[in-house]
C-alpha cells in the first residue's frame, strides 16, 4: 500500500478552510448574540409604576427603546465591523505568507534559484510571477490576481488607517476600484442606519465580501498547486 499526500500542500489549504470555517461560525455567533440579547431586552418588557405622569412614562419607554438601540449598534454595527475587518486581515495575511512559502517550495522541488522574500507586499503579485516564471512555468491572466491586490490595499487601509481611504484616489487605485464594484465593500455614508458622525468616509464590509474573496482565493492558491506540477495531493491518496 502506498500512500500520497503533499504534506506542504495540506497544511496550505488547511489554513484556508479553517478561515472560512471561523468565519461562517463568528458570523453565526454574532447573530446569535444579537438575537439572544435583543430577545431578553424585549421580553422584561417595561414596568410603569402606578399613577406616572406622562412624562415619566415617556421617558420611560425611551430608555426601554434606547437599550434595544445600543443592543443593535453594538451587534449590527460595531461587533460586526470588528469582525469583517479582522477576517479581511487573516485573509491577506494567508495569502501573502503562502505565496511566499509556495515560492519557496517550488524553488526547492525544482532546483531553481529563485524564491520571494517576503518583504514586499506591494509586489506580491508581481514578484511571484517573477518567481514562476523563473522555474520555467507558464504565468496566466486570472482576475483573482487583481483580487491580491485589492486586498494588500485594503487590509493596508484597514490596519494603518482603520478603514479611512486616502484623500488622493491614485495612491490606493485598486481599493478604488473594488469600492466602485458591488462587491460588498463600501463608504459609510450620511444615510446610513445608526452611523456614527465620525465614521462616515470609512470602510463598511459585507458578508458576502468576507464569503467571496475567501472561496476566490482558496481557489487560486489551489489552481497554483496545480498549475505548479511539483505538489501531490490534498488529501490522501491510496494505492
Amino acid at each position: 500500500m502506498h500512500i500520497n499526500w503533499d504534506f506542504v500542500r495540506a497544511h496550505v489549504m488547511g489554513q484556508f478552510r479553517a478561515l472560512r470555517d471561523f468565519h461562517h461560525y463568528s458570523e453565526a455567533q454574532l447573530q446569535e448574540g444579537h438575537h439572544t440579547l435583543r430577545s431578553e431586552i424585549a421580553s422584561r418588557g417595561v414596568s410603569v409604576p402606578p399613577n406616572s405622569s406622562e412624562q415619566e412614562v415617556q421617558g420611560i419607554l425611551s430608555e426601554h427603546w434606547a437599550e434595544i438601540d445600543q443592543c443593535d449598534w453594538q451587534y449590527g454595527v460595531t461587533f460586526s465591523r470588528l469582525l469583517r475587518y479582522a477576517i479581511v486581515v487573516l485573509c491577506f495575511t494567508l495569502i501573502e505568507s503562502n505565496l511566499t512559502r509556495i515560492a519557496r517550495e517550488i524553488a526547492s522541488r525544482r532546483s531553481c534559484n529563485c524564491s520571494l522574500s517576503g518583504k514586499h507586499a506591494k509586489t506580491l503579485v508581481a514578484e511571484f510571477q517573477k518567481t514562476w516564471t523563473s522555474a520555467g512555468l507558464v504565468w496566466w491572466d486570472d482576475h483573482r490576481w487583481k483580487q491580491v491586490d485589492e486586498l494588500r490595499e485594503l487590509r493596508h487601509c484597514l490596519v494603518h488607517r482603520h478603514g479611512v481611504p486616502k484623500d488622493d484616489p491614485a495612491e490606493e487605485p485598486n481599493l478604488r476600484q473594488l469600492l466602485q464594484r458591488d462587491a460588498g465593500v463600501r463608504l459609510l455614508s450620511t444615510t446610513d442606519n445608526m452611523v456614527d458622525p465620525d465614521d462616515v468616509g470609512a470602510v463598511v464590509i459585507e458578508h458576502c465580501f468576507c464569503e467571496s474573496i475567501i472561496k476566490d482565493l482558496t481557489a487560486l492558491v489551489r489552481e497554483v498547486f496545480d498549475r505548479a506540477g511539483c505538489f501531490g495531493p490534498e488529501f490522501p491518496v491510496v494505492k
